[in-house]
């Protein structure tokens, strides 16, 4: 094997068929800590005691696959450097005075390459031959350097308040985890808490930027002046590109403003609706972010640029429409785990949201299921979600005697098995950013009946469900027709093309 490529330049995709009580002698040889190795290290051990019959004939007919091995050689060269170093310290240290130069050099730079990965140090005295060591010496500064610059991974900071059970929260875990398989990740919390933080992947580093509380004015302001004077000094433009991911979190645009010149704000929501079109409190709440210091601004619907840039037209060419990642994968394996709820043989809405009266307006929910039990329908409707309006929703339920058909769940770190036994996705709320149930209802093939927020009108209706006004009977009479009718969504939502296309246009930004 080592002399077809290294000796007769025999190139191109080769498949190898092994007799099984000879490939049985031979294991890969995987370095600790790694999950890989070229498996032509084997395949040289196995040269010293067989050779290789050739066959010029196609045997199998085959494409590569876009999460492979072969599209993906940077990632798994930066993720097993340990066990490529020694494959490559074996080929120098064979008998290389027939190979040919190119190979030679093929040889010496990947060694050079891994060398640096590993921060490997004596690097000459670990292989054979003069020349070998010559080219070794002559080649390894430009070889660091081209590394380097191939490699090297590019930070990136993302800032936001807390890692609770959120819309915006989910949107930053899946966010960060994704970037996290190609950059260096840091995570920038107001406060270090919440249920999403085992979620976060292992290596993306998380630091915590908590403002002081102190009651006494002046005490406070020295102590948040020191926490920003050695943020500054510690990470002022030490990044590549920094997000300030909560669009309402002062210290959180102070952090990405400060991490890197190449920073944006995420916007993940209309303001002017939240504002009920207060031009001037919309102005008053970005200016205290310091909106116009950032270089981009991301909105996450087509909805909320409008908004954004009715107030600011002048920010015009600095903003980008990216929805938010979904992390298909993970819901598509975690809507399968049990629960106590069963699937029953009537409608079953569900509803996943903080229980927020101003924004998500269960209220218009509970009223539309007195109104649908008037009717003798039957039907069940599931709240998934937690929060300061929780008791009063709860009060009403019992008020108007609707415990047969509103079963609270609780908060769930898991809502996803709640959606498989749902048959429709319902929303009632004033105002979104773009909501993250949109996307979760597609990849499990649910339908939706939402009111007219953020792209609704763009990305659900006629598509994947019902777009109603934002009233009772709006709502009643569009699940009295799911009730009786059932629903049939007329696209096919395709996840990866749908992430794909996001991280795209956030590379660019980098």
């Amino acid at each position: 094997m080592f002399d077809l490529y290294f000796k007769d330049d025999i190139g191109g995709e080769k498949i190898i068929l092994f007799n099984a009580n000879i490939r049985k002698k031979y294991k890969h040889k995987i370095e600790p800590g790694e999950n890989f190795i070229t498996e032509a290290r084997m395949y040289h051990e196995m040269d010293q005691d067989y050779k290789v019959l050739c066959i010029n004939m196609p045997i199998i007919i085959g494409a590569y696959i876009n999460d492979g091995y072969t599209k993906n050689i940077k990632k798994v060269f930066m993720q097993n450097p340990k066990g490529y170093l020694k494959y490559f310290e074996e080929i120098l240290n064979y008998n290389t005075k027939e190979i040919l130069l190119k190979k030679r050099l093929y040889a010496i730079k990947h060694y050079i390459l891994f060398s640096y990965l590993t921060k490997k140090k004596n690097i000459i005295k670990s292989i054979k031959g003069k020349l070998n060591k010559f080219l070794v010496a002559i080649l390894y500064i430009p070889g660091c350097i081209k590394t380097k610059l191939t490699f090297e991974q590019k930070k990136i900071l993302l800032s936001s308040w807390t890692l609770k059970v959120g819309g915006i929260e989910t949107a930053l875990v899946n966010l960060v985890n994704e970037m996290a398989k190609k950059y260096k990740i840091t995570l920038a919390l107001e406060e270090k808490t919440g249920e999403f933080l085992e979620k976060i992947d292992k290596n993306i580093k998380i630091i915590e930027y908590k403002p002081s509380k102190i009651k006494n004015t002046f005490i406070r302001k020295c102590a948040n002046l020191i926490k920003r004077i050695l943020f500054i000094v510690k990470y002022k433009n030490r990044f590549d590109f920094a997000v300030s991911f909560a669009t309402y979190s002062r210290p959180g645009s102070f952090m990405a403003r400060t991490a890197s010149k190449n920073n944006v704000l995420w916007v993940h929501t209309n303001y002017m609706v939240l504002y009920k079109n207060n031009i001037n409190e919309v102005k008053d709440f970005f200016n205290k972010v310091n909106y116009d210091k950032f270089k981009n601004i991301v909105c996450i619907s087509e909805d909320s640029k409008n908004a954004f840039l009715k107030v600011f037209p002048e920010q015009k060419n600095k903003v980008i429409v990216i929805n938010n990642l979904v992390d298909y994968k993970t819901i598509l394996e975690k809507a399968n785990e049990k629960i106590e709820l069963k699937k029953e043989n009537i409608p079953t809405f569900l509803s996943v949201c903080r229980h927020e009266e101003r924004a998500k307006k269960l209220t218009r929910l509970i009223e539309a299921t007195q109104l649908l039990k008037q009717e003798n329908l039957k039907f069940r409707v599931l709240f998934v979600g937690e929060g300061e309006n929780t008791e009063d929703y709860k009060q009403l339920v019992e008020d108007n005697e609707l415990q047969d058909y509103i079963i609270f769940c609780g908060m769930q770190k898991n809502p996803y098995p709640y959606f498989k036994i749902a048959d429709c996705i319902i929303l009632t709320s004033e105002y979104e950013g773009y909501p993250v149930i949109y996307t979760e209802a597609k990849v499990l093939g649910k339908p939706i009946i939402t009111t007219n927020v953020s792209d609704s009108l763009i990305d659900i209706k006629d598509k994947y469900g019902i777009v109603v006004n934002k009233d009772v009977y709006s709502i009643k009479n569009a699940m009295e027709t799911f009730i009786k009718n059932g629903y049939t969504i007329h696209e096919k939502f395709n996840p990866e093309v749908f992430n794909k296309n996001i991280i795209g246009k956030i590379e660019k930004l980098l």
